[in-house]
């Protein structure tokens, strides 16, 4: 009975079943490249918010960094100039004679050197704690240790710092010691120096590897 049934209706059947097996299978696969293509905009917007975040943190970071960095630089030189230091002609260029000469600088100029010093100090004790954050979210741990290393950051281990924290909080240090009766001033502030220029360096590297990660996107979530 059934075999003369679907021998009747063979063709219907084979439609049937052929639109049925069609149906499916399209829909199967429309689904699944519609997916892939979802994922592939949510990627791009993950990549795209991503980037706009390290991009601010870079700012804020910057922002932050450059104006203690130059007014330590500044700093320095004033008070060398202050304590009467020599300027070796050859040495120095035009700007750094200008703060480090025989004469010392003018007693105005000195206080206003000396008090966007201390105010830098105070705008990155301010934003320090936002700066590090930002930096673990928008990049990675990895990251925010070469800013702050709790471990080796604290201020009797500071000798032992090599993050960018631990260095600034040693020049400051050395400046501080600078200024005490006693002890020798130019000796600490040539060794604030030195630091001052290691730290030069570390910045601009620690600049570059933010910089690499926006442009590749190699961020936060995002992060291989």
């Amino acid at each position: 009975m059934f075999l003369q049934v679907y021998q009747r209706y063979k063709e219907i059947w084979l439609l049937f079943f052929g639109f049925l097996l069609t149906s499916v299978f399209g829909a199967s696969i429309t689904y699944y490249y519609q997916e892939l293509s979802n994922q592939r905009k949510d990627k791009e917007l993950s990549v795209a918010a991503a980037k706009a975040k390290g991009e601010e943190t870079i700012k804020l970071i910057s922002d932050n960094i450059s104006r203690r960095h130059y007014s330590t630089y500044r700093y320095i030189y004033a008070l060398k100039g202050k304590n009467g230091a020599g300027a070796d002609e050859g040495k120095f260029d035009q700007t750094e004679r200008e703060y480090y000469n025989k004469t010392g600088v003018d007693g105005e100029k000195f206080d206003q050197i000396e008090k966007e010093y201390y105010e830098s100090i105070e705008s990155w004790n301010s934003s320090w704690n936002l700066m590090r954050v930002s930096i673990k979210r928008a990049f990675c741990e990895e990251m925010e240790k070469e800013f702050c290393d709790f471990k080796v950051d604290s201020f009797d281990q500071q000798n032992d710092s090599t993050s960018i924290t631990g260095k600034f909080r040693r020049l400051h240090s050395y400046i501080d010691q600078s200024q005490r009766k006693g002890n020798n001033a130019n000796k600490l502030l040539d060794s604030a120096l030195q630091l001052y220029n290691s730290l030069a360096s570390h910045i601009y590297g620690f600049y570059d590897n933010m910089m690499a990660d926006v442009q590749s996107g190699n961020l936060g979530e995002n992060r291989k």
